[in-house]
């Protein structure tokens, strides 16, 4: 049971932004594990907050203090003894500087080991960092998303590990759990118009305005992969599982204990959609051979899938100091390039991203870029090592690519 928390704990890590939207009469925004807003990436690295202008592709340290060193608590930006969530941001309160709002975990010294999680109000142009609602009870607090005066958002509770929806006051603080206790973990996929859909393990999206009452929309094989927009519901089917293997090159079992030889997988998905206000209707194809994810960027017209492939690149060895023997890294790739669907016509475009990349997620596109977030592989063949991922912007006239660093 613990090993299916964790898978999904690092799935909502990994995660990405989830575009903002407004419903009416009150002001709705979406966050997630980064968040673009004016054409400018906020995001977390551990213990830091960061954001990546995408006309300079530079990154920085979310603090505009120049005597500043980014070392204590006393920087905006920065947790000595914890780490930064997912954030927002207040769009509606961000006419005169940006102010975002970021989940966090940190510990009070690095001798007192209780954690304090809580969520964090940053006005970024007074360069003033409030623990807004410090120490709540619960834990791992993601998607934080606003919606007129409350915050929504899924975290554990502090005795166990399955993710629940809840909501936050922001004048009162009052805390309210909105999903059942029970061993299955919730996650947001959208808020529209005045509704909330989310989805459950077993593949269940429900739709309600309130968490009083829900609505059943549609149950899939898998929990992943639902997006909600322009009055239909997208989700991922029909799975292809490929396994590669090459049994020329030897590879250690950590599992059994033995040699073998190489293998790796991919999977591969079709996505349909469905109208919202007939979900039993006979579904349409949108796009097939997509990566099955919740990560994927919708706008007004289009869809950005990521297309998976394989591709074996080589290997390097690396030493293993519990086996004290040099075992083979093998190093590939998943993805090539980027689908984007038009959402009126379901006419698919298949953007190359040359280069070896293997791209998580896509943040932002329009007719001139796309920007997404990637692992180069071929960059950790040529160090032999594992370089990171990195937020990466692509040129689609000139077929080049700026790392923002």
């Amino acid at each position: 049971m613990k090993r299916i928390v964790i898978l999904f704990v690092l799935f909502i890590t990994v995660m990405a932004s989830f575009s903002s939207c407004t419903q009416p009469a009150e002001n709705t925004y979406m966050g997630g594990s980064s968040y673009v807003y004016d054409n400018v990436l906020y995001f977390s690295e551990h213990n830091y907050l960061k954001y990546t202008r995408f006309d300079t592709g530079k990154t920085a340290i979310l603090c505009y203090d120049p005597l500043c060193k980014h070392d204590t608590e006393d920087c905006i930006a920065y947790l000595p003894y914890g780490f930064f969530y997912h954030l927002v941001v207040d769009e509606a309160a961000s006419k005169n500087g940006v102010v975002l709002y970021v989940s966090y975990c940190y510990r009070k010294s690095i001798t007192n080991y209780d954690q304090i999680h809580g969520i964090a109000r940053i006005d970024i142009a007074d360069g003033k960092r409030e623990m807004f609602a410090n120490d709540l009870d619960c834990s791992a607090i993601n998607q934080v998303s606003i919606v007129g005066d409350k915050f929504y958002f899924i975290a554990t509770n502090v005795d166990d590990y399955y993710y629940r929806i809840f909501s936050l006051d922001r004048s009162e603080h009052n805390l309210t759990q909105l999903t059942e206790t029970a061993e299955i973990n919730y996650l947001l996929c959208a808020i529209k118009d005045g509704y909330f859909y989310y989805s459950d393990d077993f593949g269940n999206i429900y739709r309600t305005t309130d968490f009083t009452t829900q609505e059943l929309l549609y149950t899939s094989k898998h929990h992943y992969g639902f997006y909600i927009h322009g009055g239909y519901l997208y989700y991922a089917d029909d799975e292809v599982y490929e396994l590669n293997e090459n049994p020329d090159l030897p590879a250690y079992d950590y599992q059994t204990g033995e040699w073998g030889h190489y293998r790796w997988t991919t999977r591969s998905y079709t996505y349909y959609r469905t109208p919202l206000n007939n979900p039993s209707a006979e579904p349409e194809v949108v796009v097939d051979g997509a990566l099955g994810t919740q990560l994927m960027l919708f706008t007004d017209t289009h869809m950005y899938a990521i297309s998976v492939m394989h591709k074996y690149l080589g290997m390097y060895t690396v030493y293993d100091p519990e086996l004290k023997m040099e075992l083979p890294e093998y190093v590939a790739v998943r993805t090539d390039g980027v689908l984007k669907v038009d959402l009126a016509t379901l006419e698919v475009e298949k953007i190359a991203i040359k280069d070896d990349w293997d791209i998580f997620s896509v943040i932002s596109a329009d007719e001139e870029q796309i920007v997404f977030r990637g692992d180069h592989q071929r960059s950790n063949l040529e160090k032999q090592m594992h370089t990171g991922s990195k937020y990466v912007v692509y040129n689609m006239k000139d077929k080049t690519y700026t790392i923002m660093e």
